[in-house]
């Protein structure tokens, strides 16, 4: 108990003092701003920002995004004392409830003849559930058509591992996927400690006021998670961060995967399609995919789940204009599926001993020729259903019948 009260004591100057510094700091600056802070050459800042230029091959005009909250003015600071000033333009995207914000890092930009650019989003009139969406896509369109305008592609933004992390969340929550704007993020791999520690190190001024009227607001719920998840998995946004990572790596390979079946697995034609699969070494996903893929290719409706789970374990599911028998799934269009359907009836009408009296004979009609000329096969047949989605169908004498070899029943 002895100890309690000084804790207490302890905990609440060190609040007070908190509270006056910001104060302060927020008074100051709204008095003359000293804008020639010179950072030296070795700070992490300095030197993320200057390998961002130079891996990015950076000149000319660049865009730094800035709400004037401390790690967007230590980006700002930092980006003056790396690159030259004249090609350097401020992006304040603003809500119309705080019109006032912008007016804080304008000052620094004129004081420093920095190109000011901003951009007034009204929100007003927008459901609660849509502000942040409708933020996000204003904020992309703006960012586009600026760069349009000032011939660049190259925009900062100041996102730290926090801000990664929370947008990956956010993403999650919304979306299901993982979405980023195509940005130069040099402290992506710093915390706000190491920015804290640099503006206070070289008294950066930044706007307080903004911490509390974020335009992204509902993304931050996640910083309430950091006491508990701290306590139990230290590297929690680290991991956050490896994991949505290692799923696009994974992801793109899944589609390199695909894009390489479909090279060597799969044929495409006038008249369909076809994928040669293995069950032993094909994943579901995988030939889901591929089944949706050929599909589409032949703008036709992609089959249900159940439909291609039953192909998937080399069952003939009933599904118009197509195929399957454990190997193969072929996907006849409707010309094809109509010239089969008059073949046959013509070749109730022919008797194959006019043709042959050799059962082993091949016999082909190519279809292409809009008439049904049987022709003898000398040449070994070595892919059937290729041959069919080419419009050459193969034939067998079955007593003293022409029948269509087709694979599937």
């Amino acid at each position: 108990m002895a100890l309690v009260l000084p804790v207490l004591y302890l905990g609440s100057m060190y609040g007070l003092y908190q509270y006056v510094k910001n104060k302060v700091r927020e008074y100051e600056t709204t008095q003359e701003i000293d804008v020639d802070i010179n950072i030296d050459k070795t700070e992490d800042v300095y030197t993320a920002i200057s390998n961002s230029i130079i891996t990015n091959n950076i000149s000319g005009n660049i865009i730094v995004c800035c709400t004037g909250d401390m790690q967007s003015m230590a980006l700002l600071y930092g980006v003056m004392n790396v690159y030259d000033s004249d090609n350097i333009n401020v992006l304040f995207i603003n809500n119309e409830r705080y019109n006032k914000m912008g007016e804080f890092v304008e000052n620094i930009c004129e004081k420093h003849n920095i190109n000011f650019i901003q951009k007034t989003i009204n929100t007003n009139d927008i459901m609660h559930i849509n502000v942040e969406n409708n933020i996000e896509n204003a904020r992309r369109n703006t960012i586009s058509e600026l760069c349009a305008q000032l011939g660049t592609k190259n925009v900062f933004e100041a996102h730290t591992i926090e801000n990664q992390c929370n947008n990956i969340l956010d993403n999650i929550m919304r979306w299901g996927t993982y979405k980023q704007l195509d940005t130069i993020k040099p402290f992506i791999n710093m915390d706000m400690d190491m920015i804290r520690r640099f503006v206070e190190k070289y008294d950066i001024p930044y706007d307080t006021v903004t911490m509390d009227h974020n335009l992204t607001s509902a993304m931050n719920i996640f910083n309430e998670f950091e006491t508990v998840l701290n306590s139990h998995y230290p590297n929690w946004r680290e991991n956050i961060i490896n994991y949505a990572v290692n799923i696009n790596d994974r992801l793109a390979q899944f589609e390199t995967n695909i894009d390489n079946i479909m090279n060597n697995c799969t044929g495409t034609d006038k008249y369909g399609s076809y994928y040669r699969y293995n069950i032993d070494t094909t994943s579901y996903d995988l030939f889901s995919n591929i089944i949706n893929k050929i599909a589409d290719n032949n703008n036709t409706e992609r089959p249900s789940r159940y439909v291609k789970t039953q192909w998937y374990e080399g069952k003939q599911s009933k599904q118009p204009n197509w195929f399957c028998d454990g190997h193969y799934v072929v996907y006849l269009n409707n010309d094809m599926m109509t010239h089969l359907d008059n073949l046959r009836t013509y070749l109730d009408t022919v008797n194959a001993l006019d043709y042959s009296d050799n059962n082993s004979d091949i016999f082909n009609v190519i279809i292409d020729e809009n008439q049904y000329k049987i022709s003898h096969t000398t040449e070994n047949v070595i892919d059937y259903i290729g041959d069919m989605i080419k419009g050459i169908i193969h034939l067998e004498v079955k007593d003293e019948r022409f029948n269509i070899i087709e694979l599937f029943h």
